[in-house]
């Protein structure tokens, strides 16, 4: 991976990789910044962070390979709390809530993450300790498609053969496989084509 090197989160090493759009940076474990000195990390929204995914230069395109994780918990409320205290300190804030009325468990969903971009889902309604949900990202559509056949043909579980997913964006294009657990695992390319 080539780069500058910023500092590292415990033994994780942190990389900011050039944008080819222009000068700003993509970090390997986030998205972007705004400012024109690349310190303006609290003014994007949700729909700032869709619209540079759609733009190619984050998310899908920027390097990651997680491009989000979620997760049951006993309480929503109670868990946002925790983590925004216990990821607070790495730039990791709630970008977007939605409650019960647009939740698939009727709990209330958070989803956290740096600059817009939420990684890190939890929900409540459903018991802690079930499934995750676990979305690998990549720049190209036809790998959506040969990861869905590929886990198929491996055993897995179909749970949503690869195409466009509007709820989330036009550009969202994903497949959906349960592993032999039963953990809904995600492959999405949010990159127009």
């Amino acid at each position: 991976m080539s780069g500058r090197k910023v500092p590292s989160i415990g033994r994780v090493r942190c990389f900011q990789i050039p944008n080819e759009r222009s000068d700003r940076y993509i970090n390997g474990g986030g998205m972007f910044s705004d400012g024109a000195d690349g310190s303006d990390r609290t003014r994007f929204s949700f729909r700032h962070g869709v619209q540079a995914i759609m733009n190619g230069d984050v998310g899908s395109t920027g390097g990651a390979i997680l491009d989000h994780i979620e997760f049951a918990v006993a309480d929503a409320e109670r868990s946002r709390r925790f983590y925004e205290g216990a990821l607070g300190s790495l730039g990791i804030s709630v970008v977007i809530r939605l409650g019960p009325e647009r939740s698939r468990t009727g709990g209330t969903r958070y989803g956290m993450g740096q600059d817009g971009y939420p990684r890190i889902w939890f929900h409540d309604g459903e018991a802690p300790g079930t499934p995750i949900h676990l979305a690998l990202a990549t720049s190209k559509r036809d790998i959506v498609n040969a990861f869905h056949r590929a886990a198929l043909a491996a055993g897995g579980i179909d749970n949503g053969a690869p195409g466009i997913r509007e709820q989330y964006h036009p550009s969202y294009y994903a497949a959906f496989v349960r592993d032999p657990d039963g953990n809904n695992i995600e492959v999405v390319c949010q990159v127009s084509n």
